[in-house]
């Protein structure tokens, strides 16, 4: 990982250096391992996804984690998160050889349309399996690539993942819960993009309520609505993105809360 390799130039001031102190690499990763304890060969696969977008705050997807145009390649992409072995606790890394006592693959579960994930020259969609345990380290930099022409800034783009040991000798670790990256913009209702969906967003969603067939002028907005529109005029309060703020958005709010300590599954308000 980044610690082993020649990156002194590399760390800068500040975050990066906090950063680096906390994990192997000051890149945007999710560390991997198990929870079995020291030496175990069986545990559950465990995804440490602290790390992404705010290193002070814990979720497992970014506020969002935004698809940057390129004109050159005419398409929206990003080249992080990736995925590093962990190094904060001893008792999590894996027992034995890479490949001979476990075999890791980081399975993609599920991207939104037109998504792909990928590793150096090979892409990824919906069932795609990389695997990790050929990385020393299990060091990889993914990229998430979307063609232009087929960009809409209405869709949520995400990728959802999960961790799962392929060497099948009786002795595997069991497969992780899924975790997620979400790209460009956070999942619905969480107005202050703090990776929670709760009461504070709540409170925005009803400051920002205008009534079904109402639309709302973004640049005239109520005194305790302090929302702001994303590029296409749309408030945050707005989840189905139909110019109004009204019941049915209240009922997607329902689907994807999750209270101040749990994180929204980007799928809520499908």
């Amino acid at each position: 990982m980044c610690s082993r390799l020649i990156i002194a130039a590399a760390l800068l001031a500040g975050v990066q250096q906090y950063a680096f102190g906390q994990h192997g690499c000051p890149l945007d990763h999710f560390s991997i391992g198990q929870n079995g304890g020291a030496g175990s060969h069986t545990g559950t696969l465990i995804a440490d996804v602290s790390q992404l977008y705010g290193i002070t705050v814990r979720k497992p997807y970014a506020s969002h984690y935004p698809l940057n145009y390129s004109l050159s390649k005419q398409a929206y992409i990003n080249g992080e998160p990736g995925s590093e072995e962990t190094e904060t606790n001893p008792d999590q890394q894996f027992a034995g050889v890479a490949m001979t006592d476990y075999d890791i693959w980081l399975e993609v579960v599920e991207v939104s349309d037109n998504l792909w994930v990928g590793v150096g020259s090979s892409w990824y969609t919906t069932g795609g399996r990389i695997r990790l345990s050929t990385v020393p380290y299990h060091h990889v930099h993914l990229s998430y690539w979307l063609y232009a022409s087929v960009y809409d800034s209405k869709d949520l783009h995400y990728a959802v993942f999960r961790l799962v040991d392929d060497l099948d000798d009786g002795q595997r670790y069991q497969p992780s819960e899924e975790f997620w990256v979400v790209l460009n913009r956070p999942v619905p209702g969480d107005s202050d993009a703090d990776g929670h969906i709760d009461g504070d967003d709540l409170d925005q969603f009803k400051a920002c309520v205008s009534g079904p067939a109402l639309s709302y002028d973004p640049e005239n907005l109520p005194a305790a609505c302090t929302q702001i529109p994303d590029a296409d005029g749309i408030l945050p309060a707005d989840l189905d993105r139909d110019g109004d703020v009204d019941q049915s958005d209240f009922g997607l709010f329902q689907r994807c809360i999750s209270g101040p300590e749990g994180h929204p599954d980007p799928r809520c308000a499908k």
